[in-house]
């Protein structure tokens, strides 16, 4: 029987909920939150038959700091954090444990390209207080801590792999489809009174108030060694 599962499948379909068609807020939903309670069920079955288990799902941080012009993807990952907190309550008596790993701004194979632009990696870390930019490697090792029996009385919690970004490491803050080519307040307009989610900040080519762009990429967690892409199993 598993004792240990990891969700951590995601995909990205960008645009303003304005526009957004029913099949791709269903289908980023499909993956990001119906198939992590789907593995959740699944394999939770396995371990309540073993009387315990440790269940650890990667959201991110665009489930508590909304991204506009993301589509689905806030949502999806805001419902993630909400469902291993229910799981955890309705599991916890069985000593079965659900938690979340959420990632900052992480180079990854699916942003990867994103970054290979120059001074894109230079410029978001300029805006995180450790300045450097995350690797897989760095969630991995939150999600092994989470999964194993270091962290058999948490429950029901979040770790966001951030480096204190959401705690004060956001600049630039408007809209997401207003950016400026450097990260800092005095290169950016309209930034009374508005938000968006740090990871927004980089690089794009156009800077017309209300020009449309696609300057995000959220990050997703895709751990390599021991944790693998996808929900999957993670064995000890």
């Amino acid at each position: 029987p598993c004792g240990i599962l990891v969700n951590t499948a995601a995909i990205l379909r960008p645009g303003a909920l304005e526009n957004l068609s029913l099949a791709e807020w269903n289908s980023v939903l499909a993956v990001n939150l119906t198939g992590y309670f789907l593995c959740a069920q699944i394999f939770g079955r396995q371990m309540r038959t073993l009387g315990r288990g440790s269940l650890v799902h990667v959201s991110s941080i665009a489930g508590s700091n909304a991204q506009g012009q993301s589509g689905a993807y806030s949502v999806s990952k805001a419902g993630v954090i909400m469902l291993s907190r229910q799981l955890a309550n309705e599991w916890g008596p069985h000593g079965i444990r659900s938690n979340v790993v959420s990632p900052g701004m992480v180079i990854t194979p699916m942003s990867q390209s994103f970054y290979d632009t120059p001074g894109v990696t230079e410029r978001r870390a300029a805006v995180v207080p450790m300045r450097r930019v995350g690797m897989p490697q760095d969630m991995a090792d939150a999600i092994l801590f989470l999964a194993s029996d270091r962290a058999s009385y948490v429950n029901g919690d979040e770790i966001m792999v951030d480096p204190s970004l959401h705690q004060g490491g956001r600049r630039c803050l408007r809209p997401a489809w207003r950016c400026c080519s450097a990260i800092s307040s005095s290169n950016c307009e309209g930034t009374k009174g508005a938000s968006t989610a740090p990871w927004a900040l980089n690089r794009c080519s156009a800077r017309r108030p209300g020009s449309l762009t696609r300057v995000f990429s959220p990050q997703l967690a895709s751990c390599s060694g021991p944790v693998s892409t996808g929900s999957a199993t993670l064995s000890r």
